[in-house]
């Protein structure tokens, strides 16, 4: 049967997304109705936390729950099971590996395992090489490899275009070494995923990807509708899957083909909108690759190149960056406050530091403009953001006993009105978060203020920020900020 994104391709692409971004590639360009350059998402997302870190079963199955009941903002194709993509992110359960650990004879502590879910190629005769490139990488990274567990699934809850494409499902068990304490064993794996994903893009594996790789948290996604998730994933029933954080979200691609990896969330990001500052945001980040430089990574910040791959969505793309600045050092909220800034130029009132966090990181990055809602996790905070175009929906409750339920509707899971403390939502520009370590549900002022008083802003940007003078068409000049001319700066 059709696929139905076909129609709104031939409708759509050429009247609207030709003229939409100046010198953006068109799906004519390339000679095919879809474009990869022209992804986007406007989709339902949002998140369950636990704001006393205590991990619990309720998480899991309000997360499945929500994502069902935000079924009417995805897409179902004409067969009609196959869906634009639904899936959640849950902290790694460490209980529901046991018998795989012990079938290996592995006796590894929770907080020395992670897990990489990956989806093999398609072609079954193509698989045990993959396998292969992913463990050697990990052992090139010090990882320890433990073994492979191959996921359970239902397929015949799948519609025939979703088995035409349908991948391996199998998670790669691997242990910290005992020299890589705190994030240096994350930076281990995500080093180690990106030297096998060039590998495997120049074995043409390129069907090969890489769902989440991680010491905290795994995602299950695919390309269902989102009532078939849990039965599709029979992991996501077990009691023994358990959690403090999840994220969800049911995906509506515009002028999109659907498919198993551009299903959400992503590794940390869960987005409902567009990025529609895509173009420059792909542009800068590769024009700055040749720069890129940490002592964290030392040489092997060559092998963290190309960032953003060239093909994906922009969620993923937005995906990319974060996780590469969070690895990098920073920290989740901090990162990102620099990448969704609120509107910050013309705002009088501003606290003065907060405007020198943007006004600083304005000169190192570019803003990531929506419309978006977006929902991220590391699998020890999880936040939610709204851009500064304030377009899309994101709401939340927080009841009595500390559970945060935020969704792009409010009734997404059954909470008895008496049992809730707080009612709110996102306007444009804010963010709340939990810290589950901290203990913490998080409001806007008090997660912006901590995150822009950690450094002295105002004093870098007073001292180093230059303005060069410009003519005006009455012949005088002005200039904003240090006074430099082109003569001084020379």
């Amino acid at each position: 049967m059709p696929n139905s994104h076909l129609t709104a391709a031939v409708q759509g692409v050429a009247a609207s997304k030709s003229g939409s971004k100046p010198g953006a590639s068109t799906a004519s360009d390339h000679g095919y109705l879809v474009s990869a350059q022209d992804f986007h998402d406007a989709c339902g997302t949002g998140f369950i936390a636990e704001t006393t870190g205590t991990r619990s079963r309720r998480v899991v199955e309000m997360a499945i729950q929500a994502v069902d009941a935000l079924t009417h903002r995805g897409a179902v194709n004409a067969d009609p099971l196959t869906g634009d993509g639904s899936g959640i992110t849950i902290q790694i359960p460490f209980e529901l590996l046991q018998d795989t650990l012990q079938e290996l004879g592995a006796d590894v502590a929770a907080e020395d395992l992670a897990v990489g879910m990956i989806f093999l190629p398609h072609e079954e005769s193509n698989r045990p090489r993959a396998r292969e490139i992913f463990e050697e990488e990990c052992r090139r990274a010090g990882v320890e490899v433990i073994g492979w567990r191959v996921v359970p699934t239902d397929a015949s809850v799948l519609g025939p275009q979703a088995l035409e494409s349908l991948p391996g499902f199998e998670q790669l068990l691997l242990r910290r070494p005992a020299d890589q304490q705190g994030p240096q064993f994350d930076r281990s794996l995500y080093l180690a995923r990106r030297r096998a994903e060039h590998r495997l893009g120049v074995e043409e594996l390129r069907d090969c990807y890489v769902v989440s790789m991680s010491s905290t948290t795994v995602v299950y996604k695919g390309m269902m509708i989102a009532p078939a998730l849990a039965d599709f994933y029979p992991d996501l029933k077990d009691d023994r899957v358990v959690s403090s954080i999840a994220l969800y979200h049911q995906r509506f691609a515009t002028n999109t083909l659907p498919s198993w990896e551009l299903a959400q969330p992503f590794r940390m990001t869960a987005h409902n909108g567009e990025f529609n500052t895509l173009l420059g945001n792909r542009n800068w980040m590769l024009a700055r690759e040749p720069e890129l430089a940490s002592p964290v990574w030392g040489d092997d910040v060559a092998d963290l190149a190309p960032v953003i791959r060239p093909i994906g969505s922009d969620t993923a793309s937005f995906d990319e960056v974060l996780e590469l600045l969070v690895l990098s050092g920073r920290d989740l909220l901090h990162s990102v406050m620099m990448l969704i800034p609120q509107a910050w130029e013309n705002m009088p009132n501003l606290d003065s530091s907060l405007r020198a966090f943007y006004e600083y990181h304005a000169c190192l990055t570019e803003p990531w403009d929506g419309p978006a809602a977006i929902a991220v996790t590391n699998g020890v905070q999880v936040a939610a953001i709204m851009d500064r175009n304030g377009l899309r929906p994101a709401r939340y409750q927080v009841t009595r006993d500390g559970l945060v339920v935020m969704g792009s509707e409010v009734g997404l899971v059954e909470l008895a009105p008496a049992d809730i403390a707080e009612s709110g939502r996102l306007g444009p520009g804010e963010m709340i978060a939990v810290d589950t370590v901290r203990r913490q549900f998080l409001h806007n002022d008090e997660i912006k203020s901590e995150v822009a008083s950690r450094r002295p802003y105002g004093s870098w940007v007073r001292r180093n920020l230059l303005s060069l003078r410009t003519e005006t068409s009455n012949g005088h000049s002005t200039a904003y900020g240090v006074e430099h001319d082109i003569e001084t700066l020379q």
